[in-house]
């Protein structure tokens, strides 16, 4: 007849899988609900002196729970970021209080943390970027990241616009989507030039 039974060293050793399972279970749940965008617009206006604006909004589902909203712009690059603002969603700024904007050496930290939580939220994070358009000799490009690399988030409707500091035929115009996932690149033809 077979033994099956566990001294108390196994029993302890189970216990702490199962919970750590069961933690990482939970951390994970807890994740997915805090970081769901149902939306992110990315407005880019390009100005004259080859510096451009760059106007988030990011509409946030199921941020009760969620203590903070956390963006991080990278600046490698770049030469700087300047004029970091934050307002809700309809235009009016936050107060000192409610946000944190940290200038590092290699990114821009930004921090929401609303009063109210609200099930549904949305906020407009706006900034100058500087040294962004890389000058070639038969073109010009601006590359942008506009989802976070550093976040892993459900996004389900991402819009990006590009407004060009004066007009510009569409045949001379190249464009490109590129999808960064998981190290690695897709370029997607999910893209219209309006």
């Amino acid at each position: 007849m077979t033994d099956y039974s566990c001294n108390n060293n196994t029993k302890i050793v189970i216990g702490i899988i199962i919970t750590f399972i069961i933690c990482l279970a939970i951390t994970n749940l807890s994740y997915a609900k805090q970081w769901h965008y149902s939306e992110w617009i990315t407005d880019i206006t390009i100005h004259s002196d080859s510096t451009f604006t760059v106007r988030e909004i990011q509409r946030v589902e199921d941020f009760e729970s969620a203590s903070f909203l956390k963006r991080n712009i990278a600046l490698e690059g770049l030469n700087k970021i300047t004029n970091v603002a934050i307002y809700n969603e309809n235009g009016i700024p936050l107060n000192d209080d409610e946000t944190d904007i940290q200038h590092n050496a290699d990114k821009i930290r930004i921090k929401i943390t609303p009063k109210e939580k609200k099930k549904k939220d949305a906020w407009i994070i706006e900034y100058i970027v500087h040294g962004g358009i890389k000058f070639q000799d038969d073109y010009n490009e601006l590359q942008w990241d506009v989802f976070p690399s550093d976040k892993q988030a459900f996004v389900d409707k991402v819009t990006v616009f590009i407004n060009l500091p004066q007009e510009i035929p569409n045949e001379k115009i190249t464009q490109a989507l590129l999808i960064k996932s998981f190290g690695m690149e897709i370029e997607s033809p999910d893209y219209s030039v309006i």
